[in-house]
């Protein structure tokens, strides 16, 4: 699964301290609801509805269920001679 890891400081710093459920900065609130960020979505797994920041991602591969492999129970595949997770 893809997860989403939030730093508390670097979230404060961009959209300004909280004080009393209002932002100190108000101008920083606004800034960041005009940001967009392209996401590619996906289902994985269970199928549910999964995401990763587009400029993360350096390529896409189809590859055949059949070469996918388990190892300590997590689903792997050779990639490049070595394993790599499956997501």
């Amino acid at each position: 699964s893809v997860v989403l890891i939030v730093d508390p400081n670097v979230l404060a710093e961009q959209v300004g301290e909280v004080e009393g459920g209002k932002a100190a900065d108000p101008t920083a609130t606004d800034q960041a609801i005009g940001e967009r960020t392209k996401l590619l979505l996906f289902r994985a797994g269970d199928q549910t509805l999964k995401a990763v920041e587009l400029s993360r991602v350096t390529r896409l591969e189809r590859v055949a269920s059949s070469s996918l492999e388990c190892a300590n129970g997590r689903r792997v595949m050779q990639y490049r001679g070595r394993l790599a997770p499956v997501l």
